[in-house]
């Protein structure tokens, strides 16, 4: 897998957290490239925050999340990503991420119950309904995100739908939040890999 971008780093670091085999790389490639722009710079900053310089949100149970989306048919990987998405920026908004804790610029998000459900649910609307039912509850060390009992009662269904003024809501905070994304990051700064990152360690390829 070669890395020459930011992208490409933000990608293989999505290899290893599947724990992609090599024939699984025309799937998961095509279920990033399937994404938007705002969409795919959301993760990339996600992906390769170093937790020194910016803070790191530390996803707990991402790759069973990963792994049960990509087992479940109503899911895959795509709509995982799209919620991901979505669900940081619950996370961001929520001002969890802007905290300071003396020199911690990490934060830890338990998102085992999404993980659960994301095995679980029968309907993909379900699925993508899950920002608009989720909370985060703060815990002894970090955070975790729950989703409402009433949400969990319908991840059987196959034929529930949104209810459209809920997901209007979320659909709209995550659009606002890619207008802001673009407009504080200039096109040279996006992707490609400088000199320093590459003094830094930054393999120029990454095996399947």
């Amino acid at each position: 897998l070669e890395t020459q971008t930011l992208e490409d780093l933000a990608l293989a670091r999505l290899v290893c957290l599947t724990r992609a085999m090599p024939a699984d790389a025309a799937p998961l490639a095509a279920a990033w490239h399937a994404l938007g722009p705002c969409d795919k710079r959301i993760l990339t900053n996600h992906f390769l925050a170093d937790g020194i310089h910016e803070t790191a949100i530390m996803l707990g149970f991402l790759p069973l999340y990963f792994a049960n989306s990509r087992a479940n048919l109503a899911v895959g990987l795509h709509l995982s990503l799209v919620v991901l998405i979505e669900l940081l920026e619950i996370i961001r908004t929520a001002g969890f991420s802007n905290r300071e804790k003396g020199n911690n610029v990490a934060i830890s998000v338990d998102i085992s119950d999404v993980a659960a459900f994301a095995k679980e649910v029968a309907a993909p609307r379900a699925f993508e309904a899950i920002p608009a039912y989720a909370k985060l509850d703060e815990m002894r060390r970090g955070l975790k995100l729950v989703i409402s009992s009433k949400h969990w009662q319908r991840a059987k269904s196959k034929t529930w739908k949104e209810e459209t003024q809920e997901m209007y809501a979320v659909m709209k905070k995550v659009e606002r939040s890619c207008v802001e994304l673009v407009q504080r990051h200039q096109p040279s700064e996006s992707n490609q890999i400088t000199g320093a990152s590459k003094r830094k360690g930054v393999s120029r390829k990454v095996p399947l």
